[in-house]
């Protein structure tokens, strides 16, 4: 039995160039893969970036070795730092400024801007002046403020999941006033307190080394801070009716944080 085929001479003269078309396609397409795209998901979560950049920092502030000496003077005391003052409070306002902020590291660095940071502080001479009066005195306490602005390089570090530990190292320049108006006596007196103007109150500006470390996760951390200057301040005395003292000031301050973006 013979069997019949439909091969025709044309057959192969149509389908060698189809396969041939066909291959040189498959070569293009393996020459030029297609790449995936991302389909965007709706309301995927953002990665949150927990180098918060602004601060707030409210606190308290100690004054190492300040206690007043009683056999000493009152400008004795102040020259060797002795100036009674109670804990303080103080506030902070600032900013970091990262230098690589677009790095997806864990470790940024930059500089530190405390804008300001305003301080105050109740003198309390009360047991001074009842030991060198010989006499009971119910209160006898003055005032201390100041007022600065802080800048020097910091480093963040990203420690543990959204915990962040600034560590930096800043110069600050500041004004202060202590108004003290102590009297011994009738006639035995110290003032540090100007005239009308409050200015005439205030100190020479200082500059100074601060030296600080801030654990923050996300939006509350804890911060400590240590400095230490020399201040110049104008003072009266019965003898002596215009006089510079140069007081050296230690202050250790722990504050709460408060970072946003």
């Amino acid at each position: 039995m013979i069997m019949k085929t439909n091969f025709t001479p044309w057959s192969i003269s149509i389908k060698g160039p189809l396969i041939t078309a066909f291959g040189i396609l498959l070569g293009i397409v393996a020459a030029f893969p297609v790449q995936a795209q991302e389909i965007p998901i709706a309301n995927a979560p953002k990665k949150e970036n927990v180098f918060r950049k602004g601060y707030i920092r409210v606190g308290i502030s100690q004054f190492p070795e300040n206690e007043m000496n009683f056999s000493q003077s009152p400008i004795q005391n102040l020259e060797n730092g002795q100036f009674g003052a109670s804990t303080g409070y103080v506030f902070e306002l600032g900013r970091n400024y990262y230098f690589n902020k677009k790095s997806s590291g864990i470790i940024k660095y930059g500089l530190d801007w405390t804008i300001i940071s305003a301080n105050y502080a109740e003198l309390d001479w009360t047991a001074y002046a009842a030991h060198r009066q010989q006499i009971p005195i119910s209160k006898e306490a003055f005032h201390y403020f100041s007022i600065s602005s802080k800048l020097g390089p910091v480093i963040s570090i990203k420690a543990v999941e959204a915990l962040v530990i600034d560590l930096r190292a800043q110069v600050g320049i500041g004004m202060h006033a202590m108004l003290v108006d102590y009297y011994e006596g009738d006639t035995d007196y110290i003032t540090m307190v100007g005239g009308d103007n409050p200015l005439d109150s205030a100190s020479e500006p200082s500059i100074y080394p601060s030296f600080g470390v801030t654990l923050r996760r996300k939006a509350i951390g804890l911060a400590v801070d240590y400095f230490k200057q020399t201040v110049s301040m104008k003072y009266e005395t019965e003898s002596i009716e215009y006089g510079n003292v140069d007081i050296p000031i230690a202050t250790t301050q722990v504050k709460l944080v408060f970072s946003f973006k």
